[in-house]
């Protein structure tokens, strides 16, 4: 049982060793998970910048009746 866990600890600390090695192809997928989400986020923050308060009010609103209508019919 020892052993099995040593076995395990040391998979874990390869693939850390890998993660953090420049260059691996793991620290590239890493680099592409947080680039993509950067885009994530900025795609995000651009369409609230741009969405003005015209329309974010009626689908408010729409939001709100469905809501309403879920509440009172046991939805």
């Amino acid at each position: 049982m020892r052993h099995e866990a040593r076995g395990y600890f040391e998979v874990v600390r390869q693939q850390l060793r890998e993660l953090f090695t420049p260059g691996s192809a793991q620290n590239r997928r890493g680099q592409e998970l947080v680039e993509y989400a950067l885009l994530l986020g900025f795609v995000a923050v651009a369409i609230a910048a741009t969405v003005p308060y015209q329309v974010t009010a009626p689908l408010s609103a729409i939001f709100s009746k469905i809501q309403v209508h879920l509440n009172t019919h046991g939805g």
